[in-house]
């Protein structure tokens, strides 16, 4: 695979898409694929895009990329609530559902699209993992039916969380590097301190913790 990098931000992703040999190189990408959670999720959630607009950031980033990309499940596998491992953040009715990253990875491989050298796979991923993480309640908001899946347990050990979510994204760019990709884009989820998924006075400080360890895996 021609680079595989972490970026913070996706402001800085058009200028930035592959490293090779430890610097940022230019990269002529033909078509772009995506992978993720809701700040991916195009069309696989019913309540997608999660932006606000009417399409998801990856359409003006394929513009300024020169790139081509549809608002399509064809190419975008990424859906709202996705975890890094199988499973979404939210398990209905107490059953899990497996539309997280390596279930995405699955379906992507079970589809087989043909992808070759100048395409570029788009992963943002590890939000659900970690807000899921540090949430006191069993389910969402106290909803019944809304029930939490968290990947490494309640109040898991910050490098622990850090090196599950890390691990479980680079097993992704490796099976997709192995399907033909010649190029990666992994982006880090924002600081999840900053969002309103707690429930407990230590929920957003240890949400940082969590994000920042991740970033800096």
């Amino acid at each position: 695979m021609g680079g595989c990098m972490m970026v913070r931000n996706a402001v800085f992703a058009a200028a930035c898409v592959a490293i090779q040999g430890g610097a940022v190189a230019a990269a002529t990408v033909d078509r772009v694929y995506a992978f993720g959670d809701s700040l991916n999720d195009c069309c696989n959630n019913p309540a997608a895009p999660f932006t606000n607009g009417p399409e998801s950031w990856l359409v003006t980033f394929s513009d300024l990329i020169g790139a081509t990309y549809s608002e399509s499940a064809s190419v975008n596998y990424a859906t709202g609530g996705a975890q890094s491992g199988a499973f979404n953040a939210i398990a209905g009715g107490g059953v899990p559902v497996a539309n997280g990253l390596q279930s995405q990875i699955d379906q992507f491989q079970a589809d087989a699209p043909s992808v070759g050298k100048g395409d570029l796979a788009v992963i943002w991923v590890g939000t659900n993992d970690i807000w899921a993480s540090s949430y006191a309640s069993d389910t969402l908001f106290g909803l019944p039916g809304l029930d939490i899946v968290r990947p490494r347990g309640v109040n898991p050990d910050t490098q622990d969380l850090a090196g599950y979510i890390a691990d479980n994204v680079q097993t992704a760019v490796e099976d997709l590097r192995d399907a033909g990709f010649g190029n990666a884009l992994v982006l880090t989820p924002y600081d999840i301190g900053d969002s309103a998924l707690f429930d407990v006075a230590s929920g957003p400080d240890q949400n940082t913790d969590y994000s920042e360890a991740f970033r800096d895996e």
